[in-house]
């Protein structure tokens, strides 16, 4: 098993290196099938000493007039504005990276909060994660494959497995044609 960024790991399926990836979405990649597996809810890193950092799950009018750091990658920082507008929040963004790391490290500075998903690289010992609650945007992880491509057994086993208990996609998500799918 690999652990690394998505634009990477797809690289890398491409090249022959994998029979599959697990990784974000990726818009404009074409000849692969991406299939949802998982979906992973938003929230909002931040200080421990935050006021929010109390609340059982936020919303995102709660976060206007906050600095905050975003994600370089277009796709999903476009879904973040989209969805902060919609609240009528323009945000004040401090920082960039595409590097959930990096952007942790900014919140312990101080720059501002950071909405993601919430997965395992989210956990530090100087932030919280606050549940961000809202129902018209999601984030999945996909499954990855090759059409057409030969994989070994255990990998064509996985892949099927998958395929046949793929999450429902629901909400709204970046998509390939640099729209989203509601």
């Amino acid at each position: 098993m690999r652990v690394d960024q998505t634009e990477r790991l797809l690289a890398g399926l491409k090249a022959g290196l994998y029979d599959m990836v697990f990784c974000s979405y990726q818009p404009g990649e074409n000849g692969l099938r991406f299939t949802p597996v998982v979906e992973l809810p938003f929230v909002v890193a931040m200080l421990k000493d935050d006021p929010l950092a109390k609340c059982p799950s936020i919303t995102p009018d709660q976060l206007a007039g906050r600095p905050m750091v975003f994600t370089d990658s277009p796709a999903y920082s476009d879904l973040l504005r989209r969805m902060l507008g919609e609240y009528g929040i323009r945000p004040e963004i401090r920082g960039y990276s595409n590097e959930d790391s990096v952007l942790l490290s900014m919140v312990q500075a101080g720059l501002g909060v950071f909405i993601s998903t919430d997965h395992p690289q989210m956990y530090s010992p100087d932030t919280v994660l606050v549940p961000l609650r809202q129902d018209r945007y999601r984030r999945y992880v996909y499954m990855v494959t090759r059409p057409g491509l030969a994989a070994s057994t255990a990998a064509a086993q996985l892949i099927r497995y998958n395929q046949q208990r793929a999450v429902p996609e629901q909400g709204r998500q970046p998509r390939a044609d640099g729209g989203d799918k509601q």
